[in-house]
């Protein structure tokens, strides 16, 4: 329901939102093994109108008004999809759910997001995850897996970064959809996207060289106003935060605990050079958050 209002708060604000969910929390079919792949795609696809009819009911909870789309008819419980009828939907001001990926096996929840972004024209492609970032490999299964603070929609691809599959990728990118992925457990992230509001690391989109938007990661700030009164309490010392991140995010994180002094954009080597300089004037402890 969290998610629900920020939304409603979106579409208040003239933003015509249209939503895809997975069904892995009921059939994924690349792992149904013990049957035919095209059977196991499919119980996955009618998995994912379930999720849309659920949620959809609780979007109309809160006040918002929904359509349910499916590349296939499903009796009188969706509509069969196609850009007039969803532009219709839009126009009536009802938040637009696409169920049942591209119609078709072998292709990803993310790959019929894709394809629903670029057929009606959408502005901006928004994926909600569970991590905080892009990296290396699933931060969750191995420890030692690197964040990307940087990196290009190309590179994205090149180095098989799990973003998103590459097909999804590869289809934003050739038909110039900026992304924007931010962490599913902070929702308000949502209207901040709209409002045009830094929420985390910028992974840049370029086409031969030449920008054509960008991928936003937001991180969630793993201390509150309360722990920095407590450090106060007992460590006198004046708190600076040293950051690789762009100025509008550390602003934000500064502003949010309430830390008066900060310095964005650093490279590691910058990090050091400060580092050394509150040295030369006393004690320091360095705190990393790696």
């Amino acid at each position: 329901q969290k998610i629900a209002l920020q939304v409603k708060d979106a579409a208040e604000q003239g933003c015509e939102v249209g939503i895809i969910i997975g069904g892995g929390n009921i059939w994924r079919g690349r792992t149904g093994t013990e049957i035919d792949r095209t059977k196991s795609d499919q119980i996955g696809m009618l998995a994912t109108v379930m999720n849309c009819i659920y949620v959809s009911e609780v979007f109309r909870s809160v006040g918002l008004k929904t359509e349910i789309f499916t590349p296939f008819q499903v009796g009188s419980m969706t509509k069969l999809f196609s850009k007039d009828a969803a532009s219709e939907a839009f126009e009536e001001g009802r938040v637009c759910f696409f169920a049942g990926g591209t119609g078709h096996p072998y292709f990803s929840t993310d790959t019929g997001a894709a394809l629903r972004a670029t057929e009606i024209g959408a502005d901006v492609f928004m994926k909600a995850t569970m991590v905080d970032g892009v990296y290396d490999k699933d931060p969750h299964v191995y420890p030692d897996a690197v964040k990307y603070d940087r990196v290009s929609h190309d590179e994205v691809l090149r180095l098989n970064l799990k973003v998103m599959d590459a097909t999804a990728a590869a289809l934003c990118r050739d038909n110039n959809i900026p992304l924007l992925v931010f962490g599913i457990d902070e929702p308000e992230n949502i209207v901040k996207a709209v409002k045009g509001e830094d929420i985390g690391t910028i992974v840049y989109l370029s086409i031969n060289n030449k920008y054509k938007g960008y991928i936003v990661i937001s991180d969630k700030i793993k201390v509150t106003k309360d722990d920095i009164l407590n450090i106060r309490k007992y460590i006198n010392k004046d708190i600076v935060i040293l950051s690789g991140d762009n100025e509008k995010q550390v602003q934000s994180v500064s502003e949010s605990l309430e830390i008066k002094k900060y310095y964005s954009e650093l490279l590691p080597t910058d990090k050091v050079k400060y580092v050394n300089e509150y040295k030369n004037k006393g004690k320091v402890i360095f705190v990393g958050d790696g």
